[in-house]
C-alpha cells in the first residue's frame, strides 16, 4: 500500500502542524524594516561621512530592491535564532554579515562597475551522493573521485570571504557525506557569514543536526520534488528519500535551524492544484521557506525538452505573490523564486554570486558549462572581474 504524505507526516507526529516560523505581526515587520534600514543608513553614514549622501544612497538602495527584485514594503519575515530573515542572501538581522552585506551594497552605489565585492558564494563540497535524481546537474562528475581536501575548502572560503561571501551555500552531490569537513569549514571561516546547505535529507538525523548547529550552520535547504511520496521517491531514485527528507525537516526543527524547502517546478508539476497542495504541506512541516527552481537542460536533463512554457512561469509568479502579500497566506512560508528574478535584472554571476564546483573550478552557475579556471589559479577581484566580463548564454549581465 503506498503511504500518502498526510499518513508519513501523521507517523511523525505533525500531522497536526508545526507552528509557523513566519513574523506574524503585521507591527513587529514594521518595526524590523525600520530597524534594517536605520542599519543601512548607518553603515552609509560611516562610508560617505555626510548625512544627507547616506540619506540620498540608503533611498537609492531600498528604492532598487523594491522595483527590481519585487521586495515588498512589508515583506513576510522569518525569524530564526534571534534573527530576521526575508531571504536566502540576506544573512538576517541583526549581525554582523549583514553590514557587511549592506556595505557591499553602498559601495556599488558609489563606484558603479569598480566595486569587488560580492555577496554569495555558493561552494560544491562533495562528487558523491548515494541517490539517482533524474534532474542532477552533477551527474557528468557524479561519484567520481573527490577534487576538494577539507584544506581546500577552508581555503576557497576564506579567500573569497575577503571580499564578500556574507552568505555561503554548500551544495554537491550530497553535502552530508562530508558533515565533518562542513563543520570544520564553518568553524574556520574568517569573516561573519550565513551558512546554508543544501540536502536531500540524507544523514541528517538529531545528531547530525545538533553538530550542525553547534559549528554555526544557519539552516538547511532540503530538496522535496512533491507531496506525494511516491512522486518525489521516483524523481529522486530512492523509496525512502520521501521519508528521509521529512524526518530531516524535523531534526532541524527541534535543533533550531532554519528550514527550507526546495521543489525542481518541472513541466509535469507545475499546476496551479499541485503547487497548492505542496505549500500546503511546507505549511505543515513548518519550514521558514520554499524555493522555487525552474528544470534546465542541464547536468542529467542536457539535451532535453524541460523548460517551462511562459504560461507556468506567470504561475509561479502568481504564487508567489498571492503566498507572499496576501492577507490570508501570512502563515504560509516566505517563497523565494530566483529565476523570476534574475529576468528581470540579468545574470549575477560574478556580481553578487560566485560558484565554485566540486572540481573547484569558477563556474558561471550549476547549469552552465562556462569556467574561467580554478579558484586557486586566480586572485579573487581578478575572478569577479572576469566572471563579470563573461558572457551567460541566457540572460545580460547585471549592472545593479
Amino acid at each position: 500500500m503506498i503511504k500518502t504524505s498526510d499518513k508519513i507526516l501523521d507517523e511523525h507526529v505533525v500531522f497536526q502542524g508545526q507552528p509557523s516560523k513566519v513574523v506574524g505581526s503585521v507591527i513587529e515587520t514594521k518595526w524590523i524594516i525600520l530597524r534594517v534600514v536605520r542599519t543601512l543608513f548607518r553603515v552609509a553614514l560611516k562610508e560617505v561621512k555626510q548625512i544627507p549622501k547616506a540619506v540620498k544612497i540608503t533611498g537609492t538602495i531600498l528604492e532598487r530592491h523594491f522595483r527590481y527584485y519585487k521586495t515588498s514594503r512589508n515583506p513576510k519575515m522569518v525569524r530564526i535564532d534571534g534573527r530576521y530573515f526575508w531571504s536566502l542572501v540576506n544573512p538576517g538581522w541583526p549581525s554582523r554579515a549583514l553590514e557587511r552585506s549592506l556595505k557591499s551594497e553602498v559601495l556599488r552605489v558609489l563606484k558603479p562597475g569598480a566595486h569587488q565585492q560580492f555577496n554569495t558564494l555558493l561552494l560544491n563540497i562533495t562528487r558523491k551522493c548515494p541517490l539517482n535524481c533524474a534532474h542532477c546537474f552533477e551527474w557528468d562528475r557524479l561519484n567520481q573521485r573527490e577534487s576538494l581536501s577539507r584544506d581546500d575548502l577552508v581555503r576557497i572560503v576564506q579567500n573569497y570571504q575577503e571580499y564578500g561571501g556574507s552568505v555561503v551555500l554548500f551544495g554537491g552531490g550530497e553535502p552530508m557525506l562530508r558533515i565533518k569537513d562542513m563543520c570544520h569549514v564553518i568553524r574556520q571561516a574568517n569573516r561573519p557569514a550565513a551558512f546554508w546547505t543544501y540536502t536531500s535529507g540524507f544523514n541528517l538525523g538529531p545528531k547530525q543536526a545538533r553538530l550542525l548547529k553547534g559549528a554555526g550552520l544557519t539552516g538547511v535547504i532540503v530538496s522535496l520534488d512533491h507531496f506525494e511520496p511516491e512522486e518525489h521517491n521516483k524523481f529522486r531514485g530512492s523509496d525512502n528519500a520521501f521519508n528521509l527528507a521529512v524526518k530531516a525537516i524535523l531534526a532541524c526543527h527541534e535543533a533550531k535551524l532554519g528550514t527550507m524547502l526546495a521543489v525542481c517546478t518541472t513541466r509535469e508539476f507545475t499546476t496551479e492544484k499541485n503547487v497548492v497542495k505542496y505549500l500546503e504541506l511546507a505549511r505543515k512541516l513548518g519550514v521558514h521557506f520554499v524555493q522555487f527552481l525552474e528544470p534546465k537542460a542541464a547536468g542529467r536533463y542536457a539535451g532535453q525538452d524541460v523548460l517551462l512554457d511562459e504560461s507556468q512561469k506567470r504561475l509561479l509568479e502568481k504564487m508567489v505573490d498571492r503566498y507572499n502579500h496576501k492577507p490570508g497566506y501570512r502563515k504560509y512560508p516566505v517563497i523565494l523564486y530566483p529565476e523570476c528574478v534574475i529576468r528581470k535584472v540579468g545574470c549575477t554571476s560574478g556580481d553578487r554570486v560566485i560558484f565554485i564546483n566540486s572540481a573547484g573550478m569558477i563556474q558561471q552557475c550549476p547549469f552552465c558549462d562556462q569556467t574561467l579556471g580554478h579558484a586557486d589559479d586566480y586572485p579573487v577581484p581578478d575572478a569577479l572581474k572576469r566572471m563579470r566580463q563573461m558572457p551567460c548564454a541566457d540572460y545580460a549581465k547585471q549592472t545593479l
